[in-house]
């Protein structure tokens, strides 16, 4: 699979914040620019034959300013995208820093479960979890970087320097797309500062060192209909994806401090499982036969400082604060979408880009009017990104079942289950003795690896395996 990059620079494939890289959402395939630059005519000259009035030659421009119509760089406000719909927009990924000391009695802990995570035994593994603030956290048997310990859970990521770092923050923590859907900035980060004060000594608040902000958006309008000279930007990469010969999305400055990312979200939570933005589409009008395309903007920590940094401020890191930088959404997205990068319509006459038209598309999306995160309408948040679905569940256990129900010749659901623990307790008691450790003790490591991987408390055992801990399970799984 190959990507076709305009800056002749060798690219890497765009990851979304929560499911890694994501090769089969994007897709990638090459194209010969001069044979785009073709296509491109050919549609232009299409939408002409339609009547379109969004697209203008020079000549059209010029006759409208003879009649009276000031020169301008922008589609008029009635050219915007008329099948233009948006959905939904708000923050996807928010990273926050915390300056501060570790507690050393929980530098030790946290050595002891890193320990236990590179256990071999199952039992010892599913021993390295940690309770902060009521939450549940894996510890991972490997660090990030120059960051010695990690924790996750379906809320948070969270990376911990060691004690003698001076260099490093006390904890760089990435905030889960899905947690900051449900409750929002303010309470996702009071939740979170609440977490670290149990690991350490605070000095200030949290800081903002990355937020992407993004857009869902449904259009007419074909994401390969316009060349890679179209995007107006001063950064130099500009890579587009295909998957089967159909455009997946592309890439403005990735890698750099502010990057953008215009990509098929319907294709790509195929991959990432995020159903829950769907039930916010619907809410919007959404149709399941819809394709919707999310415009996203990641913005670093350093272009962070200079936006919103006030030189008259005596204290430039309090600008990055989640306060500010929440009532400043509007502003980065302005900044974004028509300082740093736009979409035009290339003229075949006029070689100077800034006198291009803007595309109907971009004006649509510049003019997206931003709330403040306390005023976005929430949705109860349910849990489940490190559990497994309950469709996946019941049909290997289905399939399991309908197996074994063969093999014994047996259409008693029920009693081929009593049949299967017993022989499944015999296998692992007497027949694979002196190779297994036995039945019970078996279970009772895998259960304990299960609990550690979904964050959940490990079950008590008394003379024989507890199975009935269900509520926890639910509880979890209802968000509570």
């Amino acid at each position: 699979m190959k990507e076709r990059d305009s800056s002749n620079t060798t690219p890497h494939l765009p990851c979304t914040a929560q499911a890694g890289p994501c090769e089969g959402a994007w897709g990638c395939g090459e194209e010969d620019t001069a044979q785009q630059d073709v296509q491109y005519q050919e549609y232009l000259d299409s939408q002409e034959a339609q009547g379109y009035p969004d697209y203008q030659t020079d000549e059209q421009i010029q006759s409208d300013q003879g009649r009276g119509t000031p020169p301008s760089n922008t589609v008029p406000s009635q050219c915007i995208d008329p099948q233009f719909t948006l959905f939904q927009c708000g923050v996807d990924s928010l990273y926050l820093s915390y300056r501060g000391d570790l507690n050393p009695e929980k530098g030790r802990h946290l050595e002891a479960l890193k320990k236990a995570a590179q256990s071999q035994d199952r039992l010892t593994q599913g021993k390295a979890q940690i309770i902060l603030n009521d939450l549940h956290f894996e510890v991972r048997d490997k660090g990030a970087g120059r960051f010695p310990y990690v924790l996750v859970n379906n809320y948070f990521r969270i990376q911990i320097s060691s004690r003698d770092s001076r260099s490093l923050p006390l904890a760089y923590v990435q905030i889960k797309s899905q947690y900051l859907t449900s409750v929002g900035m303010f309470e996702a980060e009071k939740t979170l500062t609440q977490v670290i004060e149990e690991l350490g000594c605070l000095e200030g608040g949290a800081t903002v060192s990355r937020i992407d902000l993004y857009a869902d958006f449904t259009t007419d309008v074909a994401m390969d209909s316009w060349p890679a000279t179209a995007w107006i930007s001063r950064v130099r990469k500009r890579v587009i994806y295909f998957s089967a010969k159909q455009c997946t999305g592309w890439t403005v400055g990735e890698g750099g401090q502010l990057s953008a990312r215009l990509y098929d979200k319907t294709l790509e939570i195929q991959a990432s499982n995020k159903d829950y933005l769907k039930s916010l589409w619907r809410v919007a009008g959404w149709q399941e036969d819809q394709k919707v395309w999310r415009l996203e903007f990641q913005f670093k920590g350093a272009i962070l400082k200079e936006l919103l940094s006030d030189p008259d401020q005596e204290d430039p890191v309090n600008a990055r604060s989640v306060s500010f930088v929440a009532r400043s959404l509007a502003g980065l997205w302005h900044y974004a979408s028509k300082t740093w990068l736009r979409l035009s319509i290339p003229s075949q006459t006029d070689t100077t880009s800034s006198r291009w038209p803007t595309h109907p598309l971009w004006e649509s999306l510049s003019r997206i009017d931003w709330k403040l995160p306390q005023g976005d309408e929430l949705v109860r948040l349910r849990s489940e990104a490190r559990f497994p679905r309950d469709r996946w569940l019941f049909r290997q256990g289905l399939s399991l079942l309908a197996s074994y129900m063969a093999l014994r010749g047996n259409l008693d659901p029920k009693r081929v289950w009593d049949d299967f623990y017993h022989d499944m307790k015999w296998y692992y008691d007497d027949y694979t003795k002196p190779n297994l450790p036995g039945f019970k003790a078996t279970i009772k490591d895998e259960v304990a690896f299960k609990a550690r991987k979904y964050n959940l408390p490990l079950p008590s055992y008394a003379d024989e395996p507890v199975y009935n801990d269900t509520e926890a399970y639910q509880r979890a799984k209802d968000g509570e």
